[in-house]
């Protein structure tokens, strides 16, 4: 019963590439109960869809060699959650001048890695931000 959930789960989420998948869906996929490979399929599916995050900004790098900058976000969902959005190349002067510690923002972006070390940690690529 199980393997006939995961593949209809599968397929839903493989037709619809265009999805956004919010912090609660990214939660629910890698949360404890859930196996290795159950996250990985979960995974596997989510990458490259669309995400949005809110939270209050806890620092921007600078852009590098082949990234652009990165704001950090502290996600207020009080379980530790955190998130990295590397703007846009045209973007990056404008969020350095105008993004601040402190600031609730919402980035909206692709979905590219996740972390589980000390808490989750997402990272979107591509991003745009809106500041509240």
């Amino acid at each position: 019963m199980k393997l006939v959930i995961a593949a209809t789960l599968t397929c839903f989420l493989a037709t619809n590439a265009f999805a956004e998948i919010t912090i609660k869906d990214l939660l629910a996929g890698i949360s404890d109960s859930k196996t290795d490979a159950q996250k990985d399929l979960w995974w596997a599916d989510a990458k490259g869809s669309q995400m949005e995050i809110t939270g209050r900004v806890t620092d921007v790098t600078a852009a590098g060699w082949i990234l652009n900058v990165g704001v950090e976000i502290d996600i207020d969902n009080g379980r530790g959650a955190a998130g990295t959005c590397y703007v846009r190349e045209e973007a990056n002067d404008t969020t350095i001048a105008t993004i601040n510690k402190g600031d609730k923002v919402t980035c909206k972006g692709k979905f590219l890695t996740y972390t589980e070390l000390f808490g989750v940690t997402v990272t979107l690529d591509d991003s745009s931000l809106k500041k509240h």
